[in-house]
């Protein structure tokens, strides 16, 4: 987007974009593996010299974030405001946090920076249909195991260097306390994403 100041990043994802700011061409790319890194790096190449101001849209979510220029928050987003020569690099990096939150039926979900994390269930599959088309198929999927967690407030860790957490849950079918991964809902195919807590 833009507006009388400059450009205006909202959304990150890998893209490129060919545009135009007071008539100077300016070709900037995106390089990010979000949402599964928090690391974002601009590529911005301009025709010629340009005053603007580059405002990228800070997530509600990030609590700390780094960036490797200058910069300044207005109204809910990062402001870069410079001459642009060239091709320059920005390089931003959101620090998430995992939160626990209600939902309206009382039960609780875990969430990481953008991601929603799940408990995945190992899953038996079955091949329903085929086509005759090499792995086109239809696949149906059922539980391995029956189990029902609920949360009782224990501690999430996360493992270092992957989007991998532990959690303690109450196992309901064998009564036991036991501790479970939690995962991006993304990666998983069958999962438990909301909890009851224990009755009190």
């Amino acid at each position: 987007m833009k507006d009388d100041e400059g450009l205006i990043i909202c959304l990150f994802g890998p893209c490129e974009l060919d545009t135009s700011f007071n008539d100077k061409k300016i070709f900037i790319k995106e390089i990010t593996s979000y949402p599964y890194e928090f690391l974002v790096t601009f590529e911005i190449t301009v025709s010629e010299p340009v005053d603007l101001v580059l405002k990228i849209r800070k997530p509600i979510w990030t609590k700390t974030l780094r960036l490797n220029v200058p910069f300044e928050e207005k109204k809910g987003f990062i402001c870069i405001k410079k001459q642009w020569k060239g091709m320059e690099k920005i390089i931003l990096e959101f620090e998430p946090a995992t939160e626990v939150t209600g939902t309206v039926d009382g039960e609780i979900y875990f969430t990481y920076g953008p991601l929603v994390l799940a408990n995945p269930i190992e899953a038996i599959e079955t091949r329903t249909k085929e086509y005759g088309i090499r792995d086109l198929c239809d696949t149906h999927y059922r539980p391995a195991h029956s189990k029902d967690y609920l949360y009782n407030g224990g501690s999430i860790k996360k493992k270092n260097g992957q989007l991998v957490f532990e959690a303690e849950f109450f196992n309901t079918k064998n009564q036991k306390t036991e501790k479970a991964a939690l995962v991006p809902v993304g990666k998983t195919i069958l999962r438990q994403v909301s909890f009851k807590q224990p009755v009190k």
